[in-house]
């Protein structure tokens, strides 16, 4: 994992890119150029290139959730599930 996502605590704010869906329904996600692979627990779509803001939700594993403003419009507390 790249350095900068190692320094992530649980509760940050993080702010990635959609850069692919995958017919899985998981996400490739791009934090500031590096790519993790997501599975997207929420029942929300994104559309590639749109900017999904997250928090970190644990650390090992890397999990995340959607960020407060996300969840209203989704109504479901959204879980994302990393694979690197």
């Amino acid at each position: 994992m790249k350095p900068f996502i190692r320094t992530w605590i649980v509760g940050q704010r993080v702010q990635g890119r959609v850069t692919e869906q995958l017919s899985t329904g998981e996400l490739i996600i791009s934090f500031e150029g590096d790519l993790l692979r997501v599975s997207n627990e929420s029942g929300r779509q994104f559309a590639v290139g749109e900017t999904v803001d997250l928090q970190v939700a644990t650390q090992d594993p890397l999990t995340f959730k959607l960020a407060a403003r996300l969840r209203a419009r989704s109504q479901r507390p959204g879980h994302f599930d990393v694979s690197v």
